[in-house]
């Protein structure tokens, strides 16, 4: 999945966490859950630094939205687990171009977990509907 929807679908599940009356700390396992689970449905994933560098501007730019008012902490933390596996796909692609050896920890990275792939049309639809459904949910 793009790291927009790993950090949206993150995001309002730290809400949730936290009107549920969970401990704070949940938000964060939350969003690391979400990652896990939203990369077991088949979607697109790019390959190319200019496509990630607009996704996370995307996700940035939509997440600054949710990051204040209640839940801001919450928020906050359960978009970072959401997103935050996919900072190792990025590290290791900055070290695998540099020619050293690199190993994914992530469970659905490393394929101990699905992680179905579609074409670009497809995949970008079920990008669609966890992130929409997001944004519904924080907007409320």
């Amino acid at each position: 999945m793009y790291f927009t929807t790993h950090l949206l679908a993150g995001t309002a599940l730290g809400e949730a966490a936290a009107a549920a009356g969970a401990p704070p700390w949940t938000a964060f396992l939350a969003g690391l859950a979400s990652h896990a689970a939203l990369d077991m449905v088949p979607h697109h994933d790019y390959h190319k630094a200019r496509h990630a560098l607009l996704d996370i501007a995307i996700g940035l730019a939509l997440a600054a939205l949710f990051f204040r008012g209640p839940f801001a902490a919450e928020r906050f933390w359960g978009g970072l687990g959401g997103s935050l596996p996919d900072l190792e796909v990025a590290i290791g692609h900055l070290i695998l171009s540099s020619g050293r050896p690199w190993r994914d920890f992530f469970p659905s990275h490393t394929g101990a977990l699905p992680h179905p792939h579609w074409p670009l049309l497809q995949g970008l639809l079920t990008q669609l509907v966890p992130a929409v459904l997001a944004v519904c949910l924080l907007a409320s």
